[in-house]
């Protein structure tokens, strides 16, 4: 997403409608296609590109390894612990649903 509004603004600069620096949709998508960028990808070497209704998430499968504990120490505390499993994935990779790419990143400049 970094990547993306960089080049953004070395591309467009400042046009009158470009009113902040963050981008949260590609430009052209008309607010359709929007970037959620994940802690876990920082620094990632590639870009995954889905549409929503490909993403799986999932919790819990019924299992021993998962639980849930109320504790009520008084009447207006209650503490709430939970050990749950949780996943996610792509339904499909197929290339009507699924794009991935290597992030080019320029080499440096000598003078």
């Amino acid at each position: 997403m970094e990547a993306y509004e960089d080049d953004y603004q070395q591309t467009v600069g400042a046009i009158p409608y470009n009113t902040r620096f963050e981008k949260r949709t590609l430009e052209g998508s008309n607010g359709l296609c929007e970037f959620v960028p994940l802690s876990s990808k920082k620094d990632a070497a590639f870009i995954q590109l889905t549409t929503k209704d490909n993403m799986l998430v999932g919790t819990g499968n019924g299992n021993d390894l998962e639980k849930l504990e109320v504790d009520r120490f008084s009447a207006f505390l209650v503490t709430l612990s939970a050990a749950i499993l949780f996943g996610c994935e792509y339904e499909t990779v197929s290339p009507e649903k699924f794009l991935a790419g290597k992030i080019y990143v320029a080499p440096p400049v000598i003078p």
